[in-house]
């Protein structure tokens, strides 16, 4: 999978680096209308991609993406718990959570401040809005190095071993050439025959 916004193209290659790599999109890149709510699986906007969300039976809180009722192009599995928390490597916390003012959608918590602004709420002010997410100490700035090194994503390896064994070397009297300059003269005796 690659990613839609960046030219040249960048590979990506886990759920996890896909919500890191367009959450840096979503925050800093200046060609994505915010008022749109891009989806961080796919960057379309909203309202293309619909999520529902499902409690886990182990714990009973742990939400999770519900894909059998959902529609997102890249149907990637990610676990919400560790998407909510922002480590060095991976600084996002860019998650699906329940419409805190209860207008029944599942909202990206980048996206929550435009949802805020628009239809169905229309806040002209936020001051009233209890605060149910912000971003982690130092995931601004941590972001902002993704978005500036978004280009520079880490080749692959190749861990396939070299072949050490030594060419087979063939003496100039065995080759299929030889073979073939006999094989053409007589070719040309049978459509030429001697007179």
């Amino acid at each position: 999978m690659h990613c839609a916004k960046c030219y040249p193209k960048v590979r990506l290659s886990s759920a996890q680096h896909t919500l890191v790599h367009n959450g840096s999109h979503i925050l800093f890149d200046p060609t994505i209308n915010r008022s749109d709510q891009p989806c961080a699986l796919c960057m379309r906007p909203f309202p293309i991609c619909k999520f529902e969300l499902t409690k886990t039976e182990a714990t009973g809180t742990v939400r999770q993406i519900d894909w059998s009722r959902s529609d997102c192009m890249n149907r990637l599995q990610f676990k919400m718990s560790v998407a909510k928390k922002s480590t060095k490597q991976s600084p996002c916390t860019n998650h699906l959570l329940p419409c805190p003012l209860q207008c029944g959608r599942n909202i990206w918590t980048y996206n929550l401040d435009a949802h805020y602004r628009y239809p169905p709420h229309n806040l002209v002010s936020l001051d009233n809005i209890p605060c149910v997410y912000q971003l982690a100490e130092g995931e601004f700035e941590l972001m902002e190095q993704v978005y500036a090194d978004r280009q520079n994503v880490p080749q692959r390896r190749n861990l396939k071993k070299k072949n050490t064994q030594t060419p087979l070397l063939i003496s100039a009297a065995h080759r299929a050439s030889n073979a073939l300059k006999e094989c053409v003269g007589s070719i040309s005796l049978f459509f030429f025959p001697l007179r």
